[in-house]
Order: structure tokens, then C-alpha cells, then sequence
């Protein structure tokens, strides 16, 4: 089904827009961090249905993006990548720190607002780049005509990037220190386990950015387009944030889920090793396990039978014996239950149904024989 934007964004065509001096773009905000609030997935729909309109050849992202993860940083380079000879992209930048980088590198033109910046983080658990994925970002950075020094500075800790000024004014680039050169000519240097992050003075002085765009409304005017005219934003917006808010309810619901199969598994583990006391409580206290006194232990023809206050004690402790076993035939039976549950919220048994339903029939063997010696007057 062809989605469509609301009637703002895609009114009729005016004269002078039908003509070759309308330019149209379709503007996507990159808001929030990239996997967790920035969904992969949006830009995709976005692009697609941007695809169909041949009325729109640019994109803009406008950017305000720190840290995330990589997985999606590619997942989107990908989907970029795949529509390269359909659109024309530009990188409006806000923030881009951490894998928000992989997309700017991305685009042909990168545009920093004031106080803006662009480039790493320090190097987290599960925020490192991947080397597979530095690479393709690099072929994409070259094809776009970026400086592969400062990008790999920007996302490998490894890295380094020295750049400086020449007594001729030329900026020079390079991941080795310069020979020779003057120290105030230094305008910067990384490596070791820093990451670049440039500001956007910095940036548009080594040539890795402009500036002079604050919206993207300029944008088109500085490039030299006339006719700039956003095209579905509100819908693409739409988009954006209706998927943020549905990753932000699985999150919750995820958080949810894991939070239920902690409480279970405390549950399972206390049942589990309840059970196994018990089996141990109830061998041990078996009432054949002790010793009892007779009447006429010396008569060889009468049958001996205990004492009133052996019996006594014997039925005493059977009955103790069986209430254990009911026990573990109880807790058997709610581990069971457990177990079950716990499946259902995409964990691991931790004993299984054969084991369990073994457990139950020794209770309830070893309860019958105890009921049927309860009365005995005899060993």
C-alpha cells in the first residue's frame, strides 16, 4: 500500500513548481540515539516512498544524534546506500556524535549549524565500530570525497590524524605527524585511544563541512538551487516519530519480559533447591531409620512388638515424613508451573518435565507406603 502525506505537504503543483526551477526535498530528522530512538527502519520507509515521487531528488537529514549503536549505524548506511543514484543527500548537523558519523560521511554535501560538532565518543562496551564496517564506511567516505584520516579518527580509537597549515595557507591531512612543521601551524591532532570530534569551526576550516545553513529551508539557496521546497516532511516526520515511540514501547515491554524471567528464575532457583533439601529432610527422617524399644525382645515365639512409646514415636515421625514428602510433591508441582512459564517468557528450563514429573511419583510412592506402615506395631 502507497502511503501518502496530508494534504500540507503535497498540495497541487503550482505553475512556476511544475517547471526545472522547482527543486524538492524531503526532510528526516535523525533525532536521539541511533538503534534506540533514531529506528532504521523509518528511514527506509521514508526513502521508499520518496523513491516513488519523482517530483523529489534531495534528502536532508538533519541530525541530532549522540552515541547508539553500530548495528543500526549500518543497518541505515545500508538503506543510504541503496537508493545513492536516486537522491542527492545532505547532512544538516546539530550533534553527530558516535555512530551517528557512519550516516554524515554518507551524504554528498555536510552542513553544521552554530555550536555543532561531528565525530567519536569515547569508546564504550558494545559502541565500538566494527572493522568490516569501518571499511564500507571508508569506501562510502571516498566515493563522497571525504578525507578517510579524519573519518577512521572519527571511529576507530586506533586511528590517527594530524592536520596542519602550510606557510602557504594549504591545510594538510595526514595520520602521520608532520616534519618540520610549526607547532601554532597545528590545528589539530588525535590518536592513541582519543577519537576526533570536531567542532564546527574546525570543521569547516580543514574542509569537512559549511556553514551559514541553520534550517533546511536555506539549505537549497547556499547550494545554489532554486525552487527549494520541502516535499512530505510532516508525513516523514510522522514516520519517525510514530516508530520511535513503537521502539520506546518494546523497550518497556522488553524490560518488562526480563524483569518477569528474573523474578521467575529466583522463583525456580529457590524451588529447586527446596526440593532437594527436602528429598534429603525426608530419607533422613525416614521412621524406618530409627531405633525403637520392644516388649519381650527374649521371646523367640511371640511376635515383638514395640512399646506404646515407640509407636508413638513411630507414627509421629511417619506422619512428620509424609507431610515432607507432600512437600516436595507440592513444590514439584509449582516448579513445574514455573518452568512452564518461564518458556513462555523465552527462557531455559531449568529442570525438566521427565525430572520433575519423576520427582512427583516418588512423593507420592513413598507417602502410600508411609501411609500403609503408619499403624505398624511390628519393625
Amino acid at each position: 500500500m502507497t502511503l501518502l502525506s496530508s494534504p500540507c505537504d503535497r498540495g497541487p503543483l503550482l505553475a512556476e513548481e511544475a517547471g526545472s526551477e522547482v527543486t524538492n526535498y524531503m526532510p528526516i530528522p535523525i533525532v536521539g540515539h541511533l538503534g534506540d530512538e533514531v529506528v532504521p527502519k523509518g528511514i527506509e520507509t521514508c526513502l521508499r516512498e520518496a523513491a516513488r515521487n519523482p517530483r523529489i531528488k534531495h534528502i536532508v537529514f538533519r541530525i541530532k544524534s549522540r552515541a547508539g549503536n553500530f548495528q543500526a549505524a549500518e543497518s541505515i548506511r545500508s538503506i543510504v546506500q541503496k537508493y545513492d543514484d536516486r537522491f542527492q543527500y545532505h547532512a544538516l548537523v546539530e550533534e553527530a556524535i558516535g555512530p551517528a558519523v557512519c550516516l554524515v560521511v554518507c551524504c554528498d554535501t555536510i552542513h553544521m549549524t552554530e555550536g555543532s560538532s561531528v565525530g567519536g565518543q569515547d569508546a564504550q562496551s558494545g559502541s565500538r565500530i566494527s572493522n568490516a564496517l569501518a571499511v564500507s564506511v571508508g569506501s562510502v567516505a571516498r566515493k563522497k570525497k571525504r578525507d578517510f584520516t579524519l573519518v577512521r579518527a572519527m571511529l576507530m580509537p586506533e586511528a590517527q590524524a594530524h592536520v596542519w597549515e602550510d606557510k602557504a595557507g594549504k591545510i594538510h591531512i595526514d595520520p602521520l605527524p608532520p616534519q618540520g612543521a610549526s607547532p601554532d601551524k597545528m590545528i589539530l591532532q588525535v590518536g592513541g585511544a582519543a577519537l576526533l570530534t570536531l567542532p564546527r569551526d574546525d570543521a569547516v576550516k580543514i574542509g569537512f563541512a559549511r556553514a551559514g545553513v541553520e534550517k533546511a529551508e536555506g539549505l537549497g539557496p547556499a547550494l545554489g538551487l532554486s525552487g527549494w521546497r520541502a516535499v512530505m516532511s510532516h508525513w516523514a516526520a510522522g514516520v519517525m516519530n510514530r516508530l520511535r515511540s513503537q521502539k520506546k514501547k518494546e523497550a518497556e515491554q522488553e524490560k518488562e519480559r526480563l524483569k518477569k524471567l528474573e523474578a521467575n528464575t529466583e522463583r525456580r532457583n529457590g524451588l529447586r533447591q527446596y526440593i532437594e533439601q527436602k528429598q534429603k529432610e525426608a530419607v533422613q527422617n525416614d521412621p524406618g531409620r530409627f531405633l525403637y524399644k520392644y516388649q519381650d525382645p527374649d521371646d523367640t515365639i511371640a511376635q515383638p512388638e514395640m512399646t506404646p512409646a515407640s509407636r508413638r514415636h513411630w507414627r509421629e515421625r511417619t506422619k512428620e515424613c509424609i507431610a515432607v514428602w507432600e512437600h516436595v510433591r507440592d513444590a514439584a508441582l509449582q516448579l513445574e508451573a514455573f518452568e512452564r512459564e518461564a518458556v513462555q517468557l523465552g527462557g531455559k528450563r531449568l529442570m525438566s518435565k521427565l525430572v520433575l514429573k519423576t520427582i512427583c511419583e516418588r512423593a507420592t510412592d513413598e507417602i502410600q507406603r508411609l501411609e500403609e506402615q503408619r499403624t505398624r506395631c511390628e519393625p
